[in-house]
């Protein structure tokens, strides 16, 4: 597992990424509807989901499109 993660990482290597959200049946909707995620996992808060370091923007705007409020992300979950 990578620890050292940059914004600058272009590689296609996935890595498990936490998003804590408040609305969860809305956000595993616009989850799903992502092409590049595949298994989404369940936590009380929020989800798992596994993807690339260049992919955590686009999940942050598609949830706030959505007025999905997030309140942490944490990579490497």
């Amino acid at each position: 597992m990578n620890t050292e993660r940059s914004p600058l990482d272009y590689s296609g290597e996935r890595f498990p990424v936490y998003f804590e959200v408040a609305d969860l049946e809305t956000a595993y909707t616009t989850l799903e509807s992502l092409d590049f995620i595949g298994q989404i996992e369940t936590r009380e808060h929020g989800y798992i989901v596994s993807i690339t370091m260049q992919q955590i923007p686009e999940v942050v705007r598609t949830l706030a499109r959505e007025s999905i409020a997030i309140y942490a992300i944490i990579p490497d979950a």
